[in-house]
């Protein structure tokens, strides 16, 4: 065997390993391919899952109800009790109806600018001087000599006066009216009511 045969069998077997050599690294490269594809796909997957997740959790948290504790209301009853224009009504009562409105009269300065309440009878009595009447709600005191002595407010209104001898009870301010026969005891009506049942005409104290 010559030279030149050993020259053609030596390129032969270089050019087998080349295509050998070039097998190998394709099948490596499809490896490798795969493999990254695999790993794309396994990320793209944990990917999805973990927006699953998200979204299911997103989903139970507007589901499930959410715990707010109540706030304190202010009482709407107290507020009203506690309401600073709330003024004291003072009761003129039966059992000492001459006392207290005697004590109203000399005790002006006391009663000023408070409200009171009190129950009687209706009338119009006739002023000192005979010219006009005035309407009051009285009651009968015990009297001197024969004489039945009365107890009452002047009253001054706005609305409709009711009927003589009528039983009333009023809301009002007590106020001195001064007058050349005296001081005139006078209450400032806001509001009157008639009444059916009727208290004691006839007072001692």
């Amino acid at each position: 065997m010559n030279k030149r045969h050993l020259k053609i069998i030596g390129l032969m077997l270089a050019i087998v390993f080349l295509f050998a050599s070039c097998g190998d690294d394709k099948g490596n490269t499809e490896k490798l391919d795969s493999s990254s594809k695999d790993k794309v796909q396994k990320e793209d997957s944990m990917e999805n899952s973990d927006d699953e997740s998200l979204e299911n959790e997103e989903d139970d948290n507007l589901d499930s109800p959410i715990d707010i504790e109540d706030e304190e209301l202010p009482d709407k009853e107290d507020e009203e009790l506690t309401n600073p224009e709330d003024e004291e009504i003072i009761e003129i009562r039966e059992k000492v109806f001459i006392q207290q409105i005697n004590d109203i009269y000399f005790s002006y300065e006391d009663y000023e600018g408070k409200k009171i309440v009190l129950e009687g009878m209706f009338e119009y009595f006739e002023s000192y001087d005979g010219e006009e009447v005035e309407p009051v709600v009285y009651r009968n005191g015990p009297g001197c000599c024969g004489n039945d002595a009365v107890v009452y407010f002047i009253l001054e209104y706005d609305g409709v006066f009711p009927s003589p001898n009528d039983w009333i009870r009023v809301l009002g301010k007590p106020y001195i009216r001064n007058t050349r026969y005296g001081d005139l005891l006078c209450l400032k009506v806001e509001k009157l009511e008639i009444k059916s049942e009727r208290g004691l005409e006839n007072v001692v104290h």
